[in-house]
């Protein structure tokens, strides 16, 4: 019997890294489709099932047009569009929160910082696609939570 394989949506314009994240994700069975910009993330949400997101802030909006919160934008969007008990996750270099707040803001469920590598983003989506599914109140109310504990 063969097992569905859930789609994980990358938004990380570093090929290397992505190269990366595909190979360890693939001890949890999952395709891992990859965007470099915002625009084409976007595009992958409304035309597929996406079950989580691993979004990386500084990425291109579109081709060329770089901006260091380019992942806020995306989270934003992908909580208009996407299903709303999906994780999102954000990939940062701070714990400051200045940073953090508004990726919770915008919808965010949880982070991971850089110096964790590849392995800590891997690890925890694997955290959050075993308590799935997550119904979207519960989600809401623990991004709450982590704000106010910000």
């Amino acid at each position: 019997m063969s097992v569905k394989k859930r789609t994980i949506l990358l938004l990380e314009d570093d090929a290397v890294q992505v190269l990366l994240f595909q190979g360890l994700a693939t001890d949890v069975n999952d395709n891992v489709v990859s965007a470099n910009n915002v625009y084409d993330a976007i595009h992958v949400l409304k035309t597929s099932t996406v079950a989580a997101c691993v979004v990386d802030l500084g990425v291109y909006r579109r081709f060329k047009d770089y901006k260091a919160d380019a992942g806020i934008e995306f989270i934003t969007e992908a909580r208009k569009i996407g299903d709303a008990g999906m994780p999102i996750l954000v990939v940062t270099t701070s714990r400051d929160p200045s940073t953090l707040i508004p990726c919770f803001e915008a919808g965010c469920d949880d982070y991971v910082l850089k110096d964790e590598g590849v392995h800590g983003a891997v690890d925890r989506l694997k955290m959050w696609l075993k308590s799935m599914p997550i119904p979207p109140a519960t989600m809401r109310s623990k991004r709450t939570e982590v704000l106010a504990a910000l």
